[in-house]
């Protein structure tokens, strides 16, 4: 209530404010900066966390390199795209927007094939471009009845773009020294992991002496309980640098058959968690390509499946064969979603050397309905 009695109104009140601010802008932003929530209405208009970062690699190393007009489309476009999958269907006209350059700087850059009389330093602009930021370019395509006739029509573009930096082709030494050093290092633990794990006696394990600097104070050490054969195969030692891989067996046991397909050990509750939400994902991205309005149900019969697939393929893996199969269904070349989906990618985990553990002719099992 107001001094005279009137009811306080927001809606009046905020007209008066705006009309006083309008008169004197000067004061009136004078006069908001020193509220106590300034940054706040600051961050309304501003949405900071709407922003796409630049590392000072791309400031360093790229921006020189591509020049002032292809860094802002880089930018513009990652602005534009999905921040994990660095996919967007924005226009043209959108993306010559953001990155303030014309339409047709944009179409020109964007070609698949360079346009004739440019300069040699433009070109080479070009070739930086697509060959390091542009990942894929395709047109999509929605089918219309025209006439009583279906008809696939296309509709928009759909750029991915690198979200992360590429490495400079100058760093190239150093990044492979990394990768070198980092491969020599993996399988350094590989190797010391397998000897830990599986060089036991395959007729058992006895009490040892271990002798300490003083060879007159021997220690005995019993280790046959810390990594006892179980059933007659080795218990893994350490399983969590091993969760994606058969374990393997002692070779001088001949009883012993090693694992023919691949099996998940000793998964974290939350990489379980982890596993099954993108295992969720991707069959909620096919139910969608295959024109389902309704979502999957969680205990989907086939979930172990999908569960499987991503498990043993990196997510950048399982997004290529799921853009594959969406794909092919706005072009009308997926009859079966889910069966394009599995031969997708079981092409890639073969390209990969991944061994995703199905018996042959398991294509059934990749049917959602």
């Amino acid at each position: 209530m107001t001094k005279d009695g009137d009811q306080f109104d927001p809606k009046e009140r905020t007209e008066e404010l705006l009309r006083r601010f309008a008169d004197d802008p000067d004061s009136a932003r004078r006069e908001i900066a020193i509220l106590p929530y300034y940054h706040s209405i600051e961050n309304a208009i501003t949405r900071p966390n709407q922003g796409t970062w630049v590392t000072r690699y791309f400031r360093l190393k790229w921006r020189p390199a591509l020049g002032k007009e292809v860094a802002d489309l880089v930018e513009a476009i990652r602005f534009c795209a999905d921040k994990k999958t660095g996919e967007t269907i924005a226009s043209m006209e959108t993306i010559a927007e953001v990155a303030g350059l014309s339409k047709r700087s944009v179409e020109r850059l964007l070609s698949s094939t360079p346009p004739k009389g440019r300069s040699d330093d433009w070109l080479e602009r070009w070739r930086l471009l697509h060959e390091f930021f542009i990942v894929g370019k395709k047109g999509r395509y929605r089918q219309k009845t025209i006439g009583g006739r279906s008809q696939v029509h296309r509709t928009t573009n759909r750029l991915i773009v690198a979200m992360d930096d590429p490495v400079h082709p100058d760093d190239y030494d150093k990044f492979y020294a990394e990768a070198a050093s980092r491969i020599a290092s993996e399988e350094a633990k590989k190797l010391q992991s397998k000897e830990i794990s599986y060089n036991r006696p395959a007729g058992g394990y006895r009490e040892h002496e271990v002798v300490r600097d003083d060879p007159d104070s021997p220690e005995v050490v019993d280790n046959s309980a810390y990594d006892r054969p179980v059933g007659g195969h080795i218990a893994p030692t350490d399983g969590r640098g091993l969760s994606l891989f058969d374990r393997s067996t002692n070779v001088d046991n001949v009883d012993q058959k090693p694992a023919k397909r691949a099996r998940v050990f000793d998964l974290s509750p939350e990489e379980r968690q982890a596993r099954d939400e993108r295992a969720y994902d991707i069959l909620r991205e096919l139910y969608k390509a295959a024109g389902y309005r309704e979502d999957p149900p969680e205990d989907h019969k086939n979930m172990g499946y999908y569960r499987r697939i991503a498990t043993l393929l990196d997510p950048s893996q399982v997004y290529q064969a799921v853009a594959a199969t969406r794909d092919a269904a706005l072009d009308g070349r997926a009859n079966d979603v889910f069966r394009y989906f599995h031969g997708a990618a079981l092409n890639i985990a073969r390209d990969a050397g991944v061994d995703l553990g199905l018996k042959s002719g398991s294509e059934s099992a990749a049917r959602a309905k």
